[in-house]
């Protein structure tokens, strides 16, 4: 049985979280300790996701607390439900500051995306043969377990 896309959406962003680990990068010369912490788990938001089986809550955001010689700035990454009409309910990653937004992603919109692409090089032969592809949204799903 297929996964739903926003389901596969909201089951990747929950690996991606989980997997959040403190770690030390160079950003151009200059040493960044990222401490990684988890956030309260906001409740689940009003409209649900498109799909996805309701829980009391959305699993709690990643707190990033980056600091470097003579700076520091803490990042929440979570969850966001996507309100623009055409992609409303959408299943989506931000990453905020205390004062903004940051980034928005509407992973749900780009695995309709992967699913569309696959099906396009499906039916176009290469070489003549069109079994080279197996159904995109299985093989995505494969990928993105």
């Amino acid at each position: 049985m297929q996964t739903a896309p926003n389901q596969l959406a909201f089951n990747v962003l929950e690996s991606l979280l989980d997997a959040a680990r403190s770690f030390t990068l160079d950003v151009a010369g200059t040493p960044v300790s990222v401490t990684v912490t988890r956030g309260v788990a906001p409740s689940w938001p009003a409209g649900g996701f498109d799909g996805v089986t309701p829980r009391g809550s959305t699993p709690p955001p990643v707190l990033a607390e980056c600091v470097w010689p003579g700076g520091k700035a803490v990042l929440s990454v979570g969850y966001f439900r996507e309100n623009v009409e055409r992609y409303r309910g959408d299943v989506c990653l931000m990453v905020t500051s205390p004062a903004r937004w940051l980034v928005v992603v509407n992973i749900k919109a780009a695995i309709d995306r992967a699913i569309e692409s696959a099906s396009l090089l499906r039916s176009a032969p290469v070489d003549g043969h069109h079994d080279w592809l197996i159904d995109g949204h299985q093989r995505l799903a494969m990928v993105l377990a």
